[in-house]
């Protein structure tokens, strides 16, 4: 088994605790995310179907496929730790299950989803919450995870012409509600603190306006609904100006 720790001396696998988030390597990530997301959209968007479909599983067993590298890699260097590293947070269980959603295509789990991208996962690469500056390991798995994540709802809804309803709020919220009553379980079995149910975040997020614990969490819910429906107002919107500009069309 020795091959397999060569080159863990190199860069890419070694701690180095660089990371600072607001600093141009923070603001350089998200600028490549969203310059590669446009571009990974625009040129899906001009080729046949069977090419796009293709192109939305390699996304999906890709972004997969590194959270399952991350964890081996942690465990091959005895460093994994678990109260932190079971894929249990949100964004990582959307990560590892998107192979599941980009094959079979699931509107309920778009629905379900897009909501949780668009909140939760930008939120997490506007405040990130992580140690190790680039080239780390997991440097990457942060980025590609969440950039990943948000690709493919918006590959989905670009690509693939999903929308949302007004419905959807509401099952994104009950799917929320189910993933935390099991994510609790999990925390209370192992003492964890997995979607930061028992505590909040050590670097700066929006968990900090809604006071200590258990006010954020019950603050955080409430919010949830009102957050959501603003999320829908531009797929309302669109859908507005298309049953008005089928009106026009019928008209004439």
């Amino acid at each position: 088994m020795d091959f397999l720790f060569l080159g863990m001396d190199s860069p890419f696998f070694k701690d180095n605790f660089g990371f600072n988030a607001f600093t141009p390597e923070h603001y350089w990530a998200v600028f490549v995310c969203f310059v590669y997301g446009i571009a990974y959209i625009w040129y899906a968007r001009t080729q046949k179907h069977y090419i796009k479909s293709n192109l939305f599983n390699i996304l999906g067993f890709f972004v997969s496929g590194y959270v399952i590298f991350w964890t081996f890699v942690k465990l091959l260097q005895n460093n994994f730790n678990p109260l932190e590293d079971y894929p249990f947070i949100i964004c990582n269980v959307m990560a590892l299950f998107l192979p599941v959603f980009t094959i079979t295509k699931s509107k309920l789990i778009y629905e379900i989803t897009l909501f949780w991208s668009i909140f939760f996962t930008f939120q997490a690469m506007i405040t990130p919450d992580f140690y190790h500056s680039f080239p780390h390991y997991s440097y990457f798995k942060f980025w590609i995870v969440h950039g990943g994540v948000v690709l493919a709802l918006m590959y989905a809804t670009f690509v693939f012409h999903y929308r949302p309803t007004f419905k959807s709020i509401f099952k994104s919220v009950g799917g929320l509600l189910v993933y935390m009553g099991i994510v609790a379980m999990l925390n209370k079995i192992i003492g964890a603190n997995y979607f930061y149910l028992n505590g909040k975040p050590e670097t700066a997020s929006v968990m900090d306006y809604f006071g200590d614990w258990p006010n954020y969490i019950f603050w955080g819910l409430l919010l949830i609904i009102p957050i959501f429906i603003i999320i829908y107002i531009p797929f309302y919107l669109e859908l507005l100006y298309k049953k008005k500009y089928n009106k026009l069309v019928e008209s004439k």
